[in-house]
This record gives structure tokens, C-alpha cells and sequence, in this order.
């Protein structure tokens, strides 16, 4: 009978003790798992960007004009499309044409097209 006993209490410590080390790595798992997300949110919350100047900032505008005889889709993106934001003139006519639903490169005299732009005021 005593030596059941001894069994049973050594059991019950060897169990308590097991459910402490479980606690306990469980415990250091949730702490680690916060402070790598502590660690996360701030490391990269907090990082600065690199940002251009307002200087060389523009910005885009639209401007409405009325064909006159003799221009094309081409004069205008000479005149217009900028080779910082348009990689060549095809890009810029390619834009007005959507901007004013044209099918055709094919414009007419006295109608009104609108035409992007960029400025920097």
C-alpha cells in the first residue's frame, strides 16, 4: 500500500512537472512570436523613405483646344507629350485617342480635342 502511494505521488510530480515545462515553453513560444512582431512593426513602421523634390514634381492637366487646318495627332504629341512621363510621341497619341474616343489617327479641323499634359505649376 505505501509503496502504491510513492508511485502515485511520484506520478502526480512527475505530471505537475511535465505541465510546468509545457506552460513554460508555451509561455517563451507567445513571447517570442510578440516580440518578433514588436520588433517587425516597428523595424519597418518607422523606416524612412527616399522622396524627390516638389521641384521636379508635375503634375498632369488636360487642356481643351480646337484642331486648326493642318495639325495632326503628331504635331500635337511634339508639342505636348513630354519624353519624361511618355516613352515616344505613338504613347501620347495613343492616350489622346483614347481620351477623345478617336478610332483613327485621322483629325478634323474646327473640332475640339482635349490633350494631356504636365506642368509643374
Amino acid at each position: 500500500m505505501r509503496g502504491e502511494n510513492i508511485r502515485n505521488n511520484r506520478t502526480m510530480r512527475n505530471r505537475i512537472r511535465r505541465n510546468r515545462q509545457i506552460r513554460n515553453r508555451l509561455m517563451m513560444c507567445f513571447l517570442t512570436i510578440i516580440l518578433v512582431a514588436a520588433f517587425s512593426s516597428f523595424f519597418f513602421g518607422f523606416r524612412t523613405k527616399a522622396q524627390e523634390n516638389d521641384e521636379g514634381k508635375a503634375y498632369k492637366y488636360y487642356k481643351s483646344i480646337t484642331i486648326e487646318a493642318g495639325d495632326t495627332l503628331w504635331h500635337y504629341a511634339k508639342q505636348y507629350g513630354d519624353e519624361r512621363y511618355y516613352d515616344n510621341c505613338n504613347d501620347y497619341i495613343r492616350e489622346v485617342k483614347s481620351i477623345n474616343a478617336l478610332r483613327s489617327d485621322h483629325i478634323t479641323a474646327g473640332c475640339h480635342l482635349i490633350l494631356p499634359y504636365y506642368s509643374s505649376s
